[in-house]
C-alpha cells in the first residue's frame, strides 16, 4: 500500500468564544496518528476509473505540527493538492453562514511549477454522520502556477477548481469524513502545435479509520502482534515441496525472501518449515543477482546467533560470529564465487552478469549479500569492495543544499549534523530517490565495515574519512526530502522496498530521526494501518509475497546491526 503526503492547515487556540459562534481546532498530539480510508473516481478524458482505497490511503501525524498549528508534510502529486484546501479552517470562532478565504502554496512539488490556490469556504453547521453530530464547511478554490517563482518542470500547469465539503468532530479535534471534486488541465513538454489539454476529474471520498494517541500506548505491542500476523501468512505460501514458488523469472528469490523474513520474523530455525526451504534453497544453481544475495542473507539469517543484534546494540560485541556446516560453508564459497564474477569491473552489478548494464538496486543487493557471506566467513576481494566503494562514491550527487539534521531521538539531545544533501541515483546522472538514497547509504556503511575488518591494505584514513563524509550527505538528503508515507515522487511505486530500505539505512548509518521525524513510528503506524486482517498487505489489486516479506522485516528491524571495531 502507498502512502500520500497530505497538507492540512490548522487553527491557533483561541482564547474566548462568543456564545453564538464554535471554534474548530485539530487536536493532534505530536504523536498522534490518523489514518483515513479513500475511494477515488478518476475521469481521464472520459474514462472513468474507480480507485480502491488500498491504492490511496492518507496518514496524518501529530509530528508534524508546527509551532503555529499549521500540518505541513511534503506533498506528492495532483492527486493531494485538494486536501490542504478541504483541511483548512476559520481561523476564528464561526457561526453558520460565516466565510473565511482560503489560500496555500505547493512549492515543491515533483514534476510541476509551483501551484498556488486561492478560494473561500464556508461554515455550514452541525449535521449528523453516522450517528455523531460533527461541524460541516465547505468550499472552492482555483489552483494555478505560482508566476513569482520558479522551478523544473517536465508540464505545463493551466490551472484546476476543487470543491469540498468537509464534516469535523470537535472531539477529538479531527475531520471525520471530506468529500472533494476537482479538475486539471495540462500539456505535456515540448508543446506540439494544436495540441489539446488533457482533463483529469476526479471525485474522492475519505472516510476517518484508525485514530490512535501516543507512540507509546501499547505500540510496541501492536507492532508484536503485526509481524506475528504477517509472519503467519508468509508461512502459509510455503509449497509442499518448501519453496514459496516463482515470481516471473525469479525462481528462488521468492523462496529466499521468504526464509530470510520467517527466521527475523523469529521462527524457530528448527521448524519443518525452514528446514525444508534451506534445503530446497542450497540445491538451486546460481542464475540472478536479486536471487543469489538474498539467499546469501537467508543462509546468514540461519547461522546467526540468538541475542547478536542487542549484543551489538549495547556494544558487547566487536566481530560475528557463525559456525557453518561444511555443506552450507562451500555453499557460501561458491556464492561469493559466482557474485565476484557477475559484477562490473566498475564495482557494480546488473541484473543477470557483466553484459547488462549495472544499476544501485542490484549493486545493493550484491552488497548485501557479500556482506552477509563476510559475516559467515567468507570475505570477497578487498579490491572488489574497494572498486565498489569508489564507485558508489561517483554515483552520489556531486553537491546538493546545505542541510541540518539531528540524527537522534535520544531525550534532549542537541547533536545536530551539517550536511549538504546529496543523494544517489539508479543509474549515473539519475535523479536522486529516496530508496535509491538509502541503498547507497547503506552500501557505503556496509562496504566501510567490510574493509576496516578485513584491514584492507588500500583503505587508508583518508579513505576511511570519505566515507563518513559521503554518509553525512547522504543521510541529509534522507533528512531535507523525508518521505515515509510513499517512496519518493520522482518513483512513486515500491513502497514496500523502500521502507524496507529506509530501515536498513537507518540501522546502518545509525540514524533515528530524519528531518525531526521518527521514522521508524510513522512507517510501522502506516503499515499497522493497512494490514489486512489475514495478515497479510497489498500495493494494488495485487497481493505480492515479496511487500509482505518487506513489510515484516521493517516492523522487525531485522538488519544486522555493524559492530563497533
Amino acid at each position: 500500500m502507498r502512502a500520500r503526503h497530505l497538507l492540512v492547515f490548522l487553527l491557533l487556540p483561541l482564547s474566548a468564544t462568543p456564545p453564538d459562534k464554535v471554534t474548530l481546532e485539530w487536536g493532534m498530539k505530536p504523536h498522534d496518528f490518523v489514518h483515513y480510508r479513500s475511494c477515488r473516481w478518476v475521469d481521464d478524458q472520459g474514462k472513468q476509473v474507480l480507485r480502491d482505497w488500498l491504492e490511496h490511503p492518507v496518514d496524518v501525524f501529530g509530528c508534524d505540527f508546527d509551532k503555529d498549528g499549521r500540518f505541513a508534510p511534503k506533498i506528492e502529486g495532483l492527486y493531494d493538492l485538494p486536501l490542504p484546501l478541504a483541511f483548512q479552517g476559520p481561523g476564528r470562532p464561526v457561526a453558520p453562514g460565516d466565510k473565511w478565504k482560503v489560500s496555500a502554496t505547493f512549492e515543491r512539488l515533483w514534476t510541476y511549477p509551483n501551484l498556488s490556490a486561492v478560494g473561500a469556504a464556508e461554515y455550514v453547521g452541525v449535521e449528523e454522520l453516522d450517528k455523531v453530530s460533527c461541524h460541516v464547511w465547505r468550499g472552492s478554490a482555483l489552483i494555478g502556477e505560482d508566476k513569482g517563482k520558479t522551478a523544473n518542470v517536465s508540464r505545463d500547469w493551466l490551472g484546476g477548481k476543487v470543491e469540498w465539503k468537509t464534516w469535523f468532530e470537535a472531539d477529538p479535534g479531527v475531520a471525520r469524513r471530506v468529500e472533494v471534486s476537482w479538475s486539471a488541465k495540462h500539456i505535456t513538454k515540448p508543446k506540439v502545435s494544436g495540441e489539446v489539454p488533457s482533463e483529469l476529474i476526479v471525485k474522492e471520498e475519505l472516510t476517518r479509520g484508525e485514530l490512535w494517541r501516543d507512540r507509546y500506548d501499547k505500540f510496541q505491542e501492536k507492532v508484536n502482534e503485526a509481524i506475528d500476523k504477517g509472519v503467519a501468512w508468509v508461512k502459509g505460501q510455503q509449497g509442499k515441496d518448501g519453496n514459496w514458488g516463482a515470481h516471473y523469472e525469479y525462481a528462488t528469490g521468492p523462496t529466499a525472501l521468504a526464509l530470510l523474513t520467517l527466521i527475523k520474523g523469529g521462527v524457530k530455525k528448527d521448524d519443518d518449515a525452514i528446514k525444508k526451504g534451506i534445503r530446497w534453497l542450497v540445491d538451486q544453481p546460481f542464475a540472478r543477482v536479486y536471487e543469489v544475495a538474498i539467499s546469501m542473507l537467508a543462509v546468514d539469517a540461519y547461522y546467526t546467533p540468538m541475542g547478536e543484534q542487542e549484543a551489538i546494540r549495547k556494544g558487547q560485541l566487536k566481530e560475528f560470529k557463525r559456525n557453518l556446516s561444511p555443506e552450507h560453508l562451500d555453499w557460501m564459497k561458491k556464492a561469493v564465487l559466482w557474485m565476484e564474477k557477475a559484477g562490473h569491473d566498475t564495482g557494480e552489478w546488473g541484473y543477470v552478469d557483466p553484459s547488462g548494464r549495472p544499476d544501485l538496486s542490484n549493486t545493493q543487493y550484491a552488497i548485501l549479500g557479500l556482506h552477509a557471506a563476510g559475516r559467515c566467513g567468507v570475505w570477497a576481494d578487498e579490491d572488489l569492495w574497494l572498486r565498489a566503494f569508489k564507485q558508489l562514491v561517483n554515483l552520489q550527487q556531486p553537491q546538493g543544499p546545505p542541510v541540518r539534521y539531528t540524527p537522534k531521538l535520544t531525550e534532549g539531545s542537541s547533536t545536530e549534523i551539517a550536511a549538504e544533501a546529496r543523494g544517489f541515483p539508479y543509474e549515473i546522472k539519475g535523479m536522486p530517490t529516496g530508496s535509491m538514497t538509502c541503498a547507497g547509504v547503506a552500501c557505503i556503511a556496509l562496504c566501510r565495515d567490510a574493509l576496516t575488518r578485513m584491514k584492507a591494505k588500500k583503505w587508508t584514513p583518508r579513505e576511511s574519512a570519505k566515507a563518513l563524509s559521503v554518509l553525512k550527505d547522504g543521510v541529509g538528503w534522507l533528512s531535507d526530502n523525508y518521505h515515509v508515507r510513499a517512496n519518493d515522487p520522482v518513483d512513486r511505486g515500491w513502497y514496500f522496498y523502500y521502507l524496507y530500505g529506509l530501515e536498513r539505512a537507518g540501522t546502518l548509518a545509525e540514524f533515528d530521526r530524519l528531518a525531526g521525524h521518527d521514522w521508524y513510528y510513522e512507517g510501522s503506524c502506516i503499515l499497522l494501518a493497512a494490514q489486512q486482517a489475514d495478515g497479510h498487505w497489498q500495493d494494488s489489486a495485487w497481493v505480492w509475497l515479496h511487500d509482505n516479506c518487506f513489510a515484516i522485516l521493517f516492523l522487525k528491524r531485522a538488519t544486522t546491526a555493524l559492530p563497533t571495531k
